[in-house]
């Protein structure tokens, strides 16, 4: 039985590194120490959350130079 999803939500904030390792673990990519998710996380241009109710589905994020150069980098959501 397919669920309806009325209650999708977006959230323009920064994902936290424990948010962001659950979600990557849900994925085949290499595991990537902490403080340096941290870090990565911290110089984000623009990074939003997608929730399931109230449960964290999926993650995606903006980096680049901040003048010329911007890109989509790690998008996530949960199979």
């Amino acid at each position: 039985m397919r669920k309806e999803h009325d209650d999708f939500r977006l959230k323009i904030r920064k994902i936290r590194v424990e948010e962001y390792q659950s979600l990557r673990k849900t994925t085949s990519w290499d595991l990537i120490e902490d403080n340096i998710v941290k870090t990565a996380l911290e110089n984000d241009l623009f990074s939003i959350c997608v929730y399931d109710n109230e449960k964290l589905i999926g993650m995606g994020r903006v980096i680049g130079d901040g003048a010329i150069y911007f890109y989509i980098q790690d998008i996530i959501v949960t199979p």
